[in-house]
């Protein structure tokens, strides 16, 4: 997935850059400031696994906002 495939998403801070293309996530402003990518990235894995394609990372940032 790269910027182009999501325009507006909540998530997009979760799309990684391409060579040529900076995303949000690695944007100079968001560079050091942003973390914790690695947990939603593992909860969406083993969600992956239960139940393919019907859970999204939006999905798991919106859980996790509530808890």
């Amino acid at each position: 997935m790269t910027c182009r495939d999501v325009q507006g998403c909540y998530a997009l801070l979760l799309i990684v850059s391409t060579p040529g293309r900076i995303c949000k996530r690695d944007a100079i402003p968001n560079a050091k400031s942003l973390r914790g990518f690695e947990a939603i990235f593992s909860a969406k894995q083993k969600l992956e696994q239960i139940c393919p394609r019907a859970v999204s990372c939006a999905n798991i940032l919106a859980v996790i906002s509530l808890v």
